[in-house]
């Protein structure tokens, strides 16, 4: 299974806030390449701060000029170790979408009714991590894995050599704060263990920069 991962950032290298907002930084131009990504995948993965702050499911636009037939749903996988208690928009948007949502949750994580009403597969487990959420979705015949977010899930799957493509979208702003999220958050890497990638294609649109990137192996 090919796993690849995209991001918008700002100039300083974060995806959001210091408060974790919800925030998209990208133009239409960035948010129509994210669906175009989005129509080749057959799962899509983000972390539970992720799915807290945007409840929706994670699918491509028709707007954007293109519509996908998909033979099966887009699976939408979130990954938590809290659960998720809080949600209280865009829930019954999932009932009517071509989406299919999972959780692969630690076992004490609790969910809230009105999620449980959405009827999602619920997987748990005593000892939790990325690779758990991998070998489900793999398993389940996934030949490509999105990636949208956030730092914690990113840095381990950078640590593990799981991505395969990066794709950056560059935005003009500088958002700043020691607490809000980067691309790659974690505990870091040391001057050892820095991951390298070599620059695939770059392209400049308005004020905004593309980027491709693979790992160098």
């Amino acid at each position: 299974m090919k796993i690849i991962s995209n991001t918008a950032i700002s100039l300083d290298g974060k995806i959001s806030t210091r408060t974790h907002e919800h925030l998209s930084l990208g133009s239409d131009l960035d948010r129509k390449k994210m669906s175009e990504l989005r129509s080749k995948a057959d799962a899509v993965l983000v972390g539970g701060n992720t799915f807290r702050n945007w409840p929706y499911p994670l699918i491509e636009k028709e707007a954007h000029g293109f519509a996908v037939k998909r033979n099966k749903p887009l699976l939408n996988v979130v990954l938590t170790h809290h659960g998720v208690h809080d949600a209280s928009l865009g829930l019954k948007g999932w009932l009517c979408q071509n989406v299919e949502l999972v959780f692969c949750a630690h076992q004490s994580a609790q969910f809230s009714q009105e999620i449980l009403d959405v009827q999602p597969q619920v997987l748990r487990y005593e000892t939790l991590n990325i690779v758990d959420a991998i070998e489900y979705i793999a398993d389940r015949g996934c030949e490509i894995l999105l990636i949208e977010a956030g730092g914690q899930l990113l840095f381990e799957l950078f640590e593990l050599n799981l991505i395969d493509d990066v794709y950056l979208t560059l935005c003009p702003l500088i958002i700043g704060g020691a607490q809000a999220p980067t691309l790659s958050d974690g505990q870091g890497f040391d001057a050892k263990t820095l991951k390298t990638f070599n620059l695939v294609t770059q392209k400049v649109c308005g004020d905004e920069i593309y980027l491709h990137y693979t790992p160098k192996r």
